[in-house]
């Protein structure tokens, strides 16, 4: 005999079983969503990307006399051949190239080296695992306390400030040209001044271009020596530095008018 309760849940499942579609399962309720849906979308017509698309390539298929008929892909039909016969040369030159190079290190260095494979290799180290906290390092707060002490003493805040985003000076700014600086345009006045003087012309050297001779030279007042110079310090005074006897070149000694003080002194 059954209970008044078995007949119920049995009435229950039958109408459950007859409010679903018999061969699916269980289905969820999607409830309504937040966002507006089905709503009226307007034609513009097609998008400019494409129309200058299809007049390029009208344009190109003018100008090349040939239309451009695209041809679908079959996915069952390759156009390229495919399995075909592969010839074996052996192996590669770079694949031989390594191995002796290989060889040749195993016995210079008297070791085989032997490559463990991947699913024989010892697990790698632990990852992702608990670290406690223990707060933060006495390296650390001995700097906060020395920055406090400092900023106490100095009566003053230390604000560190982000270069990168802002800059407090300015830049790229307009420089105005004054032409040549005075001194270049003394200079250049005072070196053709002893050229007329000297009746030559002062041609300046690269160390590289200069050939050094076995004789010390002395030009432009740069003391130049062979490479394979030795100094022999037999005749000099004992604390002074040894300055080699040559016969000058250039004239010395001869005179030279007072103008006064000069004007860079002046402005100095």
């Amino acid at each position: 005999m059954f209970s008044k309760y078995s007949v119920s849940f049995a009435a229950l499942a039958v109408v459950e079983a007859s409010s679903r579609e018999p061969l699916l399962g269980w289905a969820p309720k999607i409830a309504s969503p937040s966002h507006p849906k089905d709503y009226f979308v307007p034609s513009f017509g097609q998008s400019a990307d494409i129309n200058d698309v299809d007049q390029s390539l009208q344009a190109s298929e003018k100008i090349h006399n040939r239309t451009w008929v695209y041809k679908k892909q079959d996915a069952k039909k390759n156009e390229n051949p495919v399995n075909y016969y592969v010839p074996n040369f052996g192996a590669d030159s770079d694949i031989k190239l390594t191995h002796n190079n290989l060889k040749a290190a195993e016995i210079q260095r008297g070791h085989k080296w032997n490559v463990v494979p991947k699913d024989q290799r010892p697990a790698a180290h632990p990852t992702d695992y608990y670290v406690p906290n223990f707060g933060q390092s006495q390296e650390v707060r001995d700097v906060n306390q020395a920055l406090s002490a400092s900023e106490k003493y100095h009566g003053r805040k230390w604000v560190v400030k982000d270069l990168g985003k802002k800059k407090d000076h300015p830049m790229d700014y307009a420089v105005p040209n004054f032409g040549m600086d005075h001194d270049v345009v003394n200079t250049l006045s005072h070196a053709k001044a002893a050229e007329k003087s000297l009746n030559t012309k002062w041609e300046i050297k690269d160390e590289e271009d200069v050939q050094v001779d076995q004789q010390m030279t002395h030009e432009h007042g740069v003391w130049r020596y062979p490479k394979n110079f030795v100094q022999v310090e037999s005749e000099r005074e004992p604390l002074l530095t040894w300055a080699p006897k040559v016969k000058a070149s250039h004239p010395m000694d001869y005179f030279v008018p007072a103008f006064g003080k000069d004007h860079d002194m002046i402005h100095a």
